[in-house]
C-alpha cells in the first residue's frame, strides 16, 4: 500500500470514500495469500487511519464487504448467469453534477423520479495544481514545420517547409548568401538586390506536419494565401487552380 489515499475530510461524497475502502479490501482478499491477509488488513487499516478515516467507519465497511462476498459464494452458477443477464438488459442513465457538501445530496430524490443515477464530479482536480514536468520545446527546435520569414524592409515574405529542426533550416538560409551568384536562393537575391534584412528572429511557424506530402501541400496553400511572397512560381505548380476560390473565402 502506498499510504496515500483520498483523505476522509476532502470535499468528496461519502460514497467515494467508502469505495476507496472497499477497493482496498478487495485487493487484500483477492490478491494476497491467505497467510498474509491478516497482516495486510492491519496495514490497510493503519494507512486509512492516517488519512483521516474513522475506525468505526472502517470496521463497518470492511464487515459489510466481507459479508457481501460471503453471500455471493453461496449463489449457484445459474443464479449468477441470470443476474448477469438482467444486468445487461438494465440501462442506467447517469447525471453528472458538481459535488457540494450538504447540497448535491438533495438532488438524489429528484433524480430517482426520472430514473437517473447521480455521478458527483469534484470541483478541483490535480490538473489544476500539478503541471506536466516536461520542458517546452522552443520554436527553433521544432521539426516538420511550414514556416514564414518576413522581410524587415518591405512587405515580402518567404514560405518554406522542412523536416529538420527550424533553426538548422534558418541557418542555411542565412549562410546561403555566401554562395556564388548563380546559386543564390530567392531570399539571398532579395537581400542583395534590395539591401534588405530578413526578420530571422520572428520567423513564424504556420503548420506542423511530419508527412512530407502533406507538408508540401500545406506549404503550397500558405504560399497561395500570401500575395507578396518571394517564392518561385514553380513552388506551387502542383497546386490545382480549382481550389484557389476556397482560399480567398
Amino acid at each position: 500500500f502506498s499510504g496515500r489515499y483520498l483523505n476522509f475530510f476532502s470535499n468528496h461524497p461519502f460514497s467515494q470514500k467508502r469505495g476507496v475502502v472497499t477497493g482496498l479490501v478487495d485487493k487484500v482478499l483477492f490478491l494476497s495469500h491467505p497467510k498474509f491477509q491478516q497482516k495486510n488488513m492491519e496495514s490497510l487499516i493503519n494507512s486509512l487511519l492516517c488519512n483521516g478515516y474513522p475506525l468505526q467507519m472502517l470496521f463497518k465497511t470492511i464487515q459489510d464487504r466481507i459479508t457481501k462476498l460471503s453471500k455471493n459464494n453461496f449463489e449457484t452458477i445459474n443464479n449468477m448467469d441470470q443476474n448477469f443477464d438482467l444486468e445487461l438488459t438494465k440501462k442506467t442513465n447517469y447525471f453528472i453534477i458538481p459535488f457540494l457538501k450538504r447540497t448535491s445530496n438533495k438532488f438524489n430524490g429528484i433524480l430517482k423520479k426520472y430514473n437517473l443515477q447521480p455521478v458527483y464530479k469534484p470541483l478541483n482536480s490535480l490538473n489544476k495544481f500539478i503541471t506536466l514536468g516536461k520542458d517546452k520545446i522552443s520554436k527553433d527546435d521544432h521539426s516538420g514545420v511550414v514556416y514564414k520569414i518576413d522581410c524587415k524592409g518591405c512587405n515580402h515574405t518567404y514560405v518554406g517547409q522542412t523536416k529538420r529542426k527550424l533553426k538548422i533550416r534558418l541557418k542555411e538560409h542565412i549562410n546561403d548568401i555566401k554562395k556564388p551568384v548563380e546559386a543564390l536562393s530567392v531570399i539571398s537575391n532579395h537581400r542583395i538586390s534590395n539591401g534588405h534584412v530578413m526578420d530571422w528572429e520572428n520567423t513564424e511557424i504556420l503548420d506542423f506536419e511530419q508527412s512530407f506530402f502533406k507538408r508540401s501541400i500545406s506549404e503550397m496553400i500558405y504560399i497561395k494565401m500570401h500575395t507578396d511572397t518571394l517564392n518561385k512560381q514553380s513552388d506551387t505548380d502542383r497546386f490545382p487552380d480549382v481550389y484557389l476560390p476556397l482560399l480567398k473565402q
